[in-house]
């Protein structure tokens, strides 16, 4: 899965970001029931990431 993949699906999932967004990248889904550990390193991940970076995919 591509980098950029994996940070939609942190912004749908983690940031309760709306699901248009990932449908507009691939219709992104995974299981619901993903464990609070992938959770926890998702929200690590997305603060190391630049506003620039996420701002990038709504312009």
């Amino acid at each position: 899965m591509s980098t950029d993949k994996k940070l939609l699906i942190y912004l749908n999932k983690v940031m309760k970001l709306p699901k248009e967004y990932a449908m507009k990248w691939g219709g992104i889904s995974i299981n619901k029931n993903y464990n609070s550990i992938l959770k926890k390193i998702s929200i690590i991940l997305l603060s190391l990431i630049s506003k620039f970076k996420v701002y990038k995919y709504y312009e």
